[in-house]
């Protein structure tokens, strides 16, 4: 709860070069898969890993989408080169989707599980 996972960074050195998400919710709350360019968020990250309180970054993320539990989903993200982090959002202060208010959080209860795959290839290949 009230955590971000970054996952990358991921490097895109080819024209017409996407990032294929395959993503399986496990248990817990639906999270929030935010694709931001890696030099634009480095900062905000460093600061989080230093201890500061939780809070959104400086840009707007590249793409965004919600996970809800469910069956697995496969995305397609066409992206120019450069470096990139895909953000995993399971927090209130990030994203649009935000879990649900529990009581027993701080205990580490109905923590959200997700199963992620990433890789990079072609853009025109079906994720």
């Amino acid at each position: 709860m009230q955590q971000l996972d970054f996952v990358g960074p991921f490097s895109v050195v080819k024209d017409k070069q996407a990032l294929f998400l395959r993503l399986r919710p496990v248990a817990g709350p639906n999270v929030e898969v935010l694709v931001f360019e890696r030099s634009s968020v480095d900062p905000w990250r460093e600061r989080l890993q230093l201890g500061a309180p939780l809070a959104p970054p400086s840009v707007p993320a590249i793409t965004g989408f919600a996970v809800p539990m469910g069956p697995e989903q496969r995305h397609r993200i066409p992206l120019p080169r450069g470096s990139y982090y895909v953000v995993i959002d399971n927090s209130s202060k990030v994203g649009s989707v935000a879990p649900p208010w529990n009581p027993l959080a701080s205990l580490g209860t109905n923590p959200a599980v997700l199963s992620i795959a990433v890789e990079l290839g072609d853009a025109r290949d079906n994720p």
